[in-house]
Order: structure tokens, then C-alpha cells, then sequence
């Protein structure tokens, strides 16, 4: 959920035109649009930056980001806001202190899947209610959809070259699958990391390379519906524009065997060129759900489907079964808690209780007046409970700064003053029925039992 956030579709399916989408943001007062959004829902492994380890960290860091651009995280930021296209700026929980730093920035490269970024701003939150944020620069944003997608869409990468042999042209071609995005080539130039390619045509002087991308992808099609269809994006490259040299690739790169290195540039046509046929959604950002909402109703009378980013426009019945069975699962857990831990501080008061009952009744024998007695006997319970308390402090102060952090679910101060207010009520309540049992025997009875003690 993004607030002001409107998702739009046609109801025929078709994919939405970049003109038609923008008059609908102008007609409609939308602050402003975004063609393609697909990186706002993206939630799969798939999408995940890789994090380099460092001490108590695995060699890589799988995590699940909301991706943004241009948002405002505010000040008590480590480094500074992107700028360029292959910058972003990280909203992290504190644990990742250790791996970014909270001076300066540790660690500078990630990667989201192939596509090389470089990490120039950092901010770090205590609630882990709350859900990691990568915010890029527009472009930045544009760049990493493309990749994304790519990525996500069985590209193949066909290289045909062809060379003079003897007294006649002759042609090889063999296939490549991973594509790596890199910022430092070249925008007119491909690197081909292949061996073979390496071995066969680096000595000869004269030869030149076609590289086909070919994908299959789904389009509309107004006739018979949704139909497959494949993606054959040609370019033709001499030997001028075949980089020579290794681009630069961070350690956060995964080795995956042949690749064809391009620039964000070529990166963008290509998947471009499929999202125009077969990509259906787009976004409206309006200046919050209520501007979103109504415009949304006005929208779906033009053959649309619009939809706010905090509804679902097609409720799942298993889906809701499951969350309602979940949150009875989880009332559960917490109603045999509050049991237990009710049964746990009654016995721990009663043997408290039990343990000066001797100088109860002595007290009693002695004339002080039974309020006076039952005051002390409070005061004494709920100072017993100052070492919990503090326990309590240090073990959160502990836990929320420290990679511990992502076992345990946050706590707000409310949830905390509940907690300390039910540890009060719940002494005081078990208290008040053990002295009701201490005053129900008579001093002499409590005197004998004391002296068995």
C-alpha cells in the first residue's frame, strides 16, 4: 500500500498506452504516474538485494525490499539521497548497522539480482513491523523495472557471428541466457563473457556479431483474446563496438557462467520493448486514498478498472479463511499465555507469602493494625517486581539494538506500559487473595504453622 495510490487497467485487457495514461493523471488531478509500476508489487525472491556478509552474516543477505524513488526519509541519514541511476539510498532495520555503518558507508555495492547499484545513502529504523525500502532516483527506478523484468523472463540471447573463411563468409552461433546490466560500459557497446567467443574470434580482425534477444511474453490481442507471442530484438554490432575490456562488476554479482554485458541504456530498450505490448497496469498518485478513491469511481465509468492500493479488487475466499484462521491461532497463543503466566506469578506469590507468614501473625500478636500489615504486604509484592522490570529494559534495549532484532517482533511504548500494567494488576490481584487466606486463620493457628516452618 502506497497512500494516493490508484492501480488502473483496462477492462478489455489490452495494455494501456503511455499517452492514454497520462491524460487520465491530467483529467483526473493525479500529482503524478508511473507507466510502469511492476517494481511497487514485486515481492519474491527474485527482487531481493544481496547483501555481502560481513562478521555474523552469511556471505550473502536475501532481502525482501518495498521499492521507491524520490520519497523523503527525513534527517539522521548516513550519506546522502541518490542521485544517478545506478544510486540508492537504503531504509534498513538497525541490525544492518554492522554491515553499512552508522559514520559513513561500509559497504557501497549491492545488487538487485544482476543490475549493479551503488549504496550511497543509509537510514536505519528500531520497528521491524515495518518492511526494508530501496528508493532509487526516476531513472534509477526505470532502469531497475527493466532488469527486474528481464530478469524475471527467460530471456535468450542468441549471438551469430560471422567471419571470412578461406574465400567465403562463414557464421557460428551459440546461445547465452544471463544478461548483467552495468553502468560503466559504453551506452553503444556489449561485452560478451563467453569463452568460446573469446577463443574463436578474438585474433581475427575481421568479423562481425549479431546479437538477437529473444523472450516469450503475453499480448492482448482484440480478437481471440491473450495470446503468446515472442520478443526478437536485433542489433548488430562490428568490432568497434564489442568491448574489449571486462566491465567492472561488484563482488555482489553472481558468477552464472556465459553472460552478455550491456549498458542500462540498451537494458531499458529491450524490455521496453515488451512492456509496450504485454504490460496492463499502471499507477496514479493522488495526495492521499480518499483523493485516490474518488477518482477511482469516476474512472471505472470510462471502461477502466481502478483500484486503490489498500483494496483488493477481487477478495480470496481461501486467502480470507486462512488469515481468520491465523488470527484465532494467534488469540489462542496469547490466551493460554496470560493463563500461564497468571498460574506461574499466583504460585510465585504464594510462596512468597507463605515464607513471612510466621512474622504475620507475630505482627498481628503484637497489636498492629491489620491495614497497616496489608499495605506492607503490597509494598513488598510489587517491589519484588522492580527486578523484572528492569530485566525487561535491558533485555529490550538488547534485543532491538542488536542483529537480534529480526527474531523478535517489535513493541510499541503502549504495548510496553500494558505489559508492565498487567504484571501490576495481575501481583496485586493474586496478593489480595493470598491475604485473604493469611486473615482467614486465627493467630494462633498461623503462630503454630509459623514455628513448623
Amino acid at each position: 500500500h502506497i497512500d494516493g495510490r490508484l492501480v488502473v487497467t483496462s477492462q478489455s485487457g489490452k495494455a494501456l498506452e503511455n499517452d492514454e495514461v497520462a491524460e487520465l493523471a491530467t483529467k483526473y488531478g493525479a500529482e503524478s504516474y508511473l507507466k510502469y509500476d511492476s517494481l511497487l508489487d514485486e515481492g519474491s525472491y527474485r527482487t531481493r538485494i544481496y547483501i555481502p556478509g560481513t562478521s555474523g552474516f552469511e556471505d550473502y543477505q536475501y532481502v525482501e525490499f518495498d521499492f521507491t524513488f524520490n520519497e523523503d526519509f527525513g534527517d539522521k541519514i548516513v550519506g546522502r539521497y541518490p542521485e544517478a541511476s545506478n544510486e540508492v539510498f537504503l531504509y534498513l532495520p538497525i541490525y544492518y548497522k554492522e554491515v553499512f555503518g552508522t559514520e559513513e558507508i561500509l559497504q557501497n555495492e549491492v545488487a538487485l539480482n544482476t543490475l549493479p547499484l551503488s549504496v550511497v545513502g543509509v537510514k536505519y529504523y528500531y520497528d521491524n513491523n515495518l518492511t526494508p525500502k530501496c528508493m532509487f532516483t526516476e531513472e534509477g527506478f526505470r532502469v531497475a523495472t527493466a532488469a527486474t523484468y528481464l530478469y524475471n523472463s527467460n530471456l535468450r540471447i542468441i549471438v551469430q557471428v560471422e567471419y571470412p573463411s578461406g574465400s567465403s563468409m562463414r557464421n557460428e552461433t551459440f546461445s547465452i541466457y544471463n544478461i548483467i546490466p552495468s553502468f560503466d560500459i559504453d551506452s553503444e557497446k556489449v561485452y560478451i563473457a563467453s569463452a568460446r567467443y573469446e577463443g574463436t574470434f578474438a585474433s581475427n580482425k575481421n568479423f562481425t556479431t549479431t546479437v538477437n534477444f529473444s523472450a516469450m511474453y503475453y499480448k492482448y490481442n482484440n480478437f481471440v483474446g491473450e495470446t503468446s507471442t515472442s520478443l526478437m530484438y536485433e542489433r548488430k554490432f562490428d568490432n568497434s563496438e564489442i568491448a574489449k575490456t571486462k566491465p567492472h562488476l561488484p563482488d555482489t554479482i553472481v558468477a552464472y557462467g556465459d553472460a552478455l554485458v550491456i549498458s542500462d541504456e540498451i537494458l531499458v530498450e529491450i524490455a521496453y520493448t515488451m512492456l509496450e505490448d504485454s504490460y496492463r497496469q499502471a499507477s496514479l498518485f493522488f495526495a492521499d486514498d480518499k483523493a485516490a478513491a474518488e477518482a477511482a469511481e469516476l474512472i471505472n465509468k470510462e471502461g477502466y478498472i481502478a483500484v486503490t492500493s489498500n483494496t483488493t479488487y477481487e477478495n480470496n475466499a481461501e486467502t480470507a479463511m486462512l488469515s481468520m484462521l491465523g488470527a484465532i491461532a494467534t488469540a489462542a497463543v496469547w490466551f493460554f499465555a496470560v493463563v500461564f503466566l497468571a498460574f506461574f506469578i499466583n504460585l510465585c506469590s504464594l510462596r512468597a507469602i507463605q515464607s513471612f507468614k510466621g512474622d504475620l501473625a507475630t505482627m498481628r500478636s503484637m497489636g498492629i493494625q491489620v491495614r497497616v500489615i496489608k499495605i506492607g504486604i503490597y509494598i513488598r509484592m510489587v517491589l519484588c517486581l522492580i527486578p523484572a522490570f528492569i530485566l525487561l529494559l535491558l533485555s529490550s534495549v538488547l534485543i532491538y539494538t542488536s542483529v537480534f532484532n529480526q527474531f523478535f517482533a517489535y513493541l510499541y511504548l503502549w504495548q510496553y506500559a500494558l505489559i508492565v500494567v498487567g504484571m501490576i494488576i495481575l501481583t496485586v490481584r493474586t496478593t489480595r487473595k493470598q491475604i485473604f487466606r493469611l486473615f482467614s486463620e486465627s493467630v494462633k493457628k498461623s503462630l503454630k504453622g509459623g514455628s513448623d516452618q
